[in-house]
C-alpha cells in the first residue's frame, strides 16, 4: 500500500505500481519518517516507523497554488465532483469545509475510509442541500475526490496549517514495484522558464526567489547568463516572443519586462501575438514608493511618479546603504508613448550592494519590495495555470 496522508488520515492511496505520484509536493530536505499501521496474523494492530516524504501543510499550499489549485479553481472542482445527472445537487464550499472539520485529523484512531467518510460528512453538513432520500454513497458516484482539493481547502483553515502532509511510499519501494527515483522530491515537469531584459534582472530574481519564496523556488528555471545575455535589450525579447508565436510554443514561460516606457510598449506588442495561457508576459509591478520619486532632467529636479516610465529591477532593491538620495535621470523621449524613458542613477551600485548583503547572516536587507515583486509574478503564473485532472 502507498498513501498520501494529512495528519492521521489517508486521503489518497494506491498499490504496487498503480498510484498517483506526489513527489512534486515536496522538496529536497523533506525526506523523513512516518508511522505505518499494520495488522498482525492474530488480528492485533502494530505500528512501524518507516521512511516517507513529510512537509507541513502550510508549506505545501504554495506548491498547490502553482499547480493550479487556487481557491477559485477548487470551487469549480467541487462543483464538478458533486454534480449529478439530475442536477438536483448543488455544491456548497461551506458544507465541504464543515465536512472536513468533522474529521479528527490530529488523533490516531480507527481506520478511516476517506472516500466513504467524506461523502457521509458532506451529506450531514449544514447547507449541503442533499435531496431527501439520496444516499451519501451515491454522492459523486464512482468519482474519486481529488486529494489536492482536500489539501488546498484544509490549508485555508488556520487551525490545520501545521498538519503534516506525508507521502507514505515505503511498502511499494521495498517491494521493488517501481524505480526508487519515483520517490525523490522533485518539481513538476512543467516548470516556468523566466526570461528577463538583462543579466542583473535574472540574477536578482533568481537569488531573491530562494529567500523570499523558498517553497516554490524549484518551480522556476532561469536562462544561463554566465556567457552573456541572449536578449540584449527589450527589442530582442519582442523578436524572441514573435518567433515563439510562429513555432506555436506551448511550454510555460514567464517574460518579465521593466516597468518603463519601453517595457510597456513591448508588453503591448507581445500581447497581440496570441500566445497560449501557459505563456505569461508582464511588467514589473507599480510601487507606492515610486509615486513621488526624485527625478533629474531638462526641467531640473522634481518629484514624479516613475511607475511605467523608469522603474527597473534596481528600484526593488534596498536603497538604504548606498550613498546619496535615489534618483532617476530622464534620458530619451519616446514619441509613440508620449513619455520620457528614464534610468536609475548609479543602478550598478544598488546591484553591488544586493550581491554584498542580500541573504547574508547578520545583515538587515529590506526585502519588502522584492516580496511584492515575486507575489506579483507568482499571481500571474497561478492565474494562468490549470490543474491537471486527478487520475484515480
Amino acid at each position: 500500500m502507498i498513501s498520501l496522508s494529512v495528519g492521521q488520515i489517508n486521503i489518497d492511496y494506491g498499490k504496487n505500481e498503480y498510484f498517483q505520484n506526489h513527489a512534486h509536493l515536496f522538496q529536497q530536505g523533506d525526506r523523513s519518517v512516518n508511522e505505518y499501521d499494520y495488522v498482525n496474523d492474530d488480528g492485533t494492530p502494530h505500528i512501524e516507523v518507516q521512511e516517507a516524504l513529510r512537509r507541513p501543510l502550510s508549506r505545501v499550499a504554495p506548491r498547490l497554488e502553482l499547480l493550479g489549485y487556487t481557491l477559485p479553481a477548487c470551487e469549480a472542482m467541487l462543483v464538478n465532483w458533486i454534480a449529478d445527472e439530475e442536477g438536483g445537487l448543488v455544491a456548497s464550499m461551506e458544507a465541504f469545509r464543515h465536512a472536513l472539520r468533522s474529521f479528527e485529523w490530529r488523533e490516531r484512531g480507527e481506520y478511516v475510509d476517506f472516500d466513504e467518510a467524506i461523502r457521509e460528512a458532506y451529506a450531514a453538513a449544514p447547507g449541503a442541500n442533499v435531496p431527501e432520500g439520496k444516499l451519501p454513497s451515491m454522492i459523486a458516484w464512482e468519482r474519486r475526490l481529488d486529494p489536492y482539493l482536500v489539501l488546498r481547502v484544509l490549508a485555508d483553515m488556520p487551525e490545520y496549517s501545521d498538519l503534516p502532509v506525508c507521502w507514505n511510499y515505503a511498502d511499494v519501494k521495498d517491494g521493488g514495484y517501481v524505480d526508487d527515483s519515483n520517490f525523490d522530491p522533485s518539481p513538476p515537469a512543467a516548470r516556468w522558464m523566466l526570461v528577463t531584459e538583462g543579466t542583473s534582472d535574472a540574477f536578482v530574481l533568481a537569488r531573491s526567489l530562494e529567500v523570499t519564496h523558498p517553497d516554490i523556488a524549484d518551480f522556476f528555471d532561469f536562462i544561463d547568463m554566465s556567457t552573456g545575455n541572449p536578449f540584449p535589450g527589450v527589442g530582442s525579447i519582442v523578436s524572441f516572443c514573435r518567433g515563439l508565436s510562429r513555432v506555436r510554443y506551448t511550454g510555460h514561460m514567464l517574460v518579465v519586462l521593466d516597468n518603463d516606457a519601453a517595457g510597456r510598449a513591448a508588453l503591448a506588442e507581445i500581447q497581440t501575438l496570441g500566445m497560449p495561457t501557459s505563456f505569461v508576459a508582464t511588467c514589473l509591478p507599480d510601487l507606492e514608493e515610486l509615486r513621488a520619486f526624485k527625478t533629474l532632467g531638462p526641467a531640473g529636479k522634481n518629484l514624479e511618479d516613475i511607475n511605467g516610465r523608469a522603474s527597473s529591477i534596481e528600484c526593488f532593491l534596498d536603497f538604504r546603504k548606498v550613498q546619496g538620495t535615489p534618483a532617476v535621470r530622464w534620458t530619451t523621449y519616446m514619441s509613440k508613448q508620449s513619455a520620457y524613458q528614464g534610468e536609475l542613477v548609479s543602478k550598478d551600485a544598488y546591484v553591488a550592494d544586493f550581491k554584498a548583503r542580500f541573504g547574508k547572516e547578520g545583515t538587515e536587507y529590506d526585502t519588502s519590495k522584492l516580496i511584492r515583486l515575486w507575489d506579483h509574478l507568482i499571481s500571474r503564473c497561478t492565474s494562468s495555470t490549470t490543474a491537471s485532472p486527478y487520475v484515480a
